[in-house]
Order: structure tokens, then sequence, then C-alpha cells
């Protein structure tokens, strides 16, 4: 009985832990301002090879003056 119960358990914080990574969500932290934002929800611009991510435009054009 109590292994059935640690089995459970056990199984239970997989799936947990299956479902947490396939819900999480990217975050980028804005170079102007310092916000984190969902990757998916930035603004971008690229810069030489990297790409940098903004929160609003406002940010994105006072990086875009200074790089």
């Amino acid at each position: 009985v109590a292994w059935h119960f640690v089995s459970g358990f056990v199984t239970g914080m997989r799936g947990q832990a299956r479902r947490s990574a396939e819900g999480s969500v990217a975050l980028v932290k804005d170079p102007v301002c310092g916000t984190y934002i969902r990757r998916v929800d930035a603004l971008s611009a690229r810069a030489g090879a990297r790409t940098h991510y903004f929160c609003s435009e406002r940010c994105q054009q006072a990086f875009l003056k200074t790089a």
C-alpha cells in the first residue's frame, strides 16, 4: 500500500514537471529600461549578430539612436 502511494506521488510529480516545462515562457530583458518581457510580445532590433528585445517602441527607438 505504501509503495503504491509513493509510486503515484512520484508519477504525479513527473507529470507536474512536464506540464510546467511545456507552459514555460521565454523572458527577455529590455536593454534600455531593464524590464523583463515575454519574447513573443517584445519588439526586436538587430545590432550586428545579436537580436535585442524591447518592451515598447520608445525603448526600441532610444536603443536605435545610440546603436
